[in-house]
């Protein structure tokens, strides 16, 4: 399994952007599961976010709010890395 840290942002990068978070704070464990072999953790904390993504680029343009440390996580790529 491959892991990627997301950045975290601030509220001003929030603007007009998705946001995904825990609704029902009682919950544990990653926000979502799927069948890829990429972890996402958060950027502040390391909080095992989404386990088993397909790709990174499945959240590009989207907000993850951590529900361990609440902070707000998105994707991102290396400029020098081409899409």
């Amino acid at each position: 399994m491959n892991v990627e840290t997301l950045r975290v942002v601030t509220d001003p990068q929030l603007e007009r952007r998705p946001v995904i978070r825990r609704e029902d704070e009682s919950q544990v464990g990653p926000l979502f599961f799927s069948f890829g072999e990429i972890d996402l953790l958060c950027g502040a904390c390391t909080f095992l976010l989404i386990r088993g993504a397909r790709t990174v680029e499945a959240i590009l343009d989207l907000i993850v709010v951590c529900p361990n440390c609440g902070a707000c996580n998105e994707a991102w790529q290396d400029p020098g890395i081409p899409a």
